[in-house]
């Protein structure tokens, strides 16, 4: 891809790679290859005019969310790059994700980490809260990470950041950095699923 690359992600069936690139035009900032043939971008996708930091396809590969340096989430159709709905930043002042996932093989739920912390939306993009319906096994990942049963491997300075997670076969798989004794410690971590 031609310019700085800020993300790439290859689609559920092996068939696409997409890629986060920085820049800012109309035509888009994710670009798309063939996994057939790297040497040429298949097209450009629109829709951020910001450049791409993240990337993310559903289990199904049905949707996908894509995250721009501007604070803007979207959610779109794959088979034909209609957005079914928008998230913003938070903040306009602090428009960075750490991380956007479709956390379940089997759920189209997106799970959101910017500075103020974990979020969860439904497939549409609206924000949900704890008396919203959604799936046990997001519901129970909350519970325990705000209570604080989620044993982080190490001690650290503060909570250490959460980069990626994902549910699989009944557990949770969570890798990410903190700080001891003044430097960066990368963990990973398997915590049984309620």
């Amino acid at each position: 891809s031609y310019g700085d690359v800020f993300a790439a992600q290859f689609s559920p069936d092996g068939k696409t790679l997409l890629v986060g690139v920085n820049d800012y035009k109309a035509h888009g900032s994710i670009r798309e290859y063939s996994t057939a043939d790297f040497t040429e971008i298949q097209r450009l996708i629109p829709g951020h005019t910001a450049p791409c930091r993240q990337i993310a396809f559903s289990g199904s590969g049905r949707r996908r969310i894509s995250a721009d340096a501007d604070g803007n989430i979207l959610i779109v159709d794959s088979s034909n790059d209609r957005t079914i709905g928008k998230i913003k930043a938070s903040d306009a002042n602090s428009p960075i994700f750490d991380l956007i996932s479709y956390p379940m093989q089997s759920e189209d739920h997106i799970l959101v980490l910017d500075y103020e912390g974990p979020k969860v939306f439904s497939p549409t993009g609206k924000a949900l809260g704890p008396r919203d319906p959604m799936p046990d096994e997001i519901r129970g990942w909350f519970v325990d990470v705000f209570t604080q049963q989620v044993q982080y491997p190490f001690n650290t300075e503060k909570d250490p950041s959460v980069l990626d997670f994902a549910l699989d076969r009944g557990e949770w798989l969570a890798a990410g950095v903190g700080k001891e004794e003044g430097r960066n410690r990368f963990w990973v971590g398997l915590y049984a699923a309620r």
